[in-house]
């Protein structure tokens, strides 16, 4: 009998869950902008061969050794041909997208509205929609579910509320948003905050961590992400 063997790749750092929710882990705006611009290279790649993930969500995030973020998990993946609506239910309620809600309607952008969930959770540390499924249902059904408004500025609120349109319609594709994500890099490079996100604070400089000397050029050729 022939038996197949499937080689992965060893993710030592675990999921981002791991990071975002632990008290002994700080991280910089450095750092979120090399985890978004991780993820989005590889959502757009995904959809660019018709795949959806269908279920992005930190748990479903993985870091290697050099805390590289990748996408993992393609258990509730499907092709794009059947983007419409689902007789399959998708998604984890946390990060679903309202089309999701509404009519299970599946297509490329409910990983868009997913990640813009994500995005929210590693500023704010904590659950983006912590309520009950029906109360998210509601809000779906009246337009109105959006992530809640940070009480601080970040070059990247703006960015949250573009992934994170109610209208799948209106909603831009993972090319798009990995457009804009790589302009506002260029822009922001310049005149980055070294404030550090903590779940006591999410917003407050706790201390200024130390760059380290290894770049991640990531093919993107803008300018040198650190990891912390």
């Amino acid at each position: 009998m022939n038996l197949g063997v499937l080689v992965l790749e060893r993710l030592a750092n675990g999921s981002m869950e791991r990071i975002v929710f632990s008290p002994d882990w700080i991280y910089s705006d450095h750092t979120i902008y090399r985890w978004c611009s991780n993820i989005l290279k590889g959502l757009t790649y995904l959809h660019s061969i018709n795949v959806i993930h269908a279920d992005i969500k930190l748990s479903n995030l993985m870091l290697d050794s050099n805390f590289v973020a990748k996408i993992g998990d393609f258990d509730l993946s499907l092709l794009d041909e059947v983007s419409g609506r689902s007789e399959k239910t998708v998604g984890t309620d946390r990060t679903r997208a309202p089309e999701l809600w509404i009519d299970n309607h599946v297509s490329r952008k409910i990983d868009v509205w997913s990640f813009g969930v994500v995005l929210w959770e590693l500023i704010g540390r904590k659950w983006c929609f912590g309520q009950e499924s029906y109360i998210l249902i509601e809000l779906s059904q009246k337009g109105k579910l959006e992530p809640p408004k940070f009480q601080f500025n970040h070059p990247l609120c703006d960015f949250i509320t573009l992934c994170n349109i109610p209208s799948r319609i209106a909603r831009p594709t993972s090319k798009i948003v990995f457009k804009f994500l790589l302009e506002l890099i260029e822009t922001e490079s310049v005149n980055f905050m070294m404030r550090s996100f903590t779940p006591e604070t999410c917003r407050d400089a706790v201390e200024l961590i130390e760059e380290k000397d290894m770049m991640i050029s990531m093919g993107l050729n803008l300018f040198p992400f650190f990891s912390y």
